[in-house]
C-alpha cells in the first residue's frame, strides 16, 4: 500500500481506526488559519515539541514556590 499525503478522507479513516489510544487532547496543538484543517499538523523536529496542556500550571506553581 502507497500511503498519500494528501486525502483527508484517508487520513480520518486511519486515525479513527487506530488501535493506540491517542495522546492529542494532552498536547496544544496550534490552529491552522485560514486552511482546510482545524489544526497544524505538527511534526516536532529540532524543537522542544508540543507544549503539554499541563505545563502552564507547573510554571506557574514553581513560579509562586520561587517568590
Amino acid at each position: 500500500m502507497r500511503a498519500r499525503y494528501d486525502d483527508v478522507a484517508e487520513a480520518e479513516h486511519l486515525e479513527s481506526t487506530d488501535p493506540v489510544p491517542s495522546k492529542r487532547d494532552a498536547f496544544v496543538v496550534p490552529p491552522w488559519p485560514g486552511g482546510r484543517m482545524a489544526e497544524w499538523a505538527y511534526f516536532a523536529g529540532n524543537s522542544l515539541g508540543l507544549q503539554p496542556r499541563t505545563a502552564r500550571a507547573a510554571i506557574e506553581r514553581e513560579l509562586g514556590e520561587w517568590g
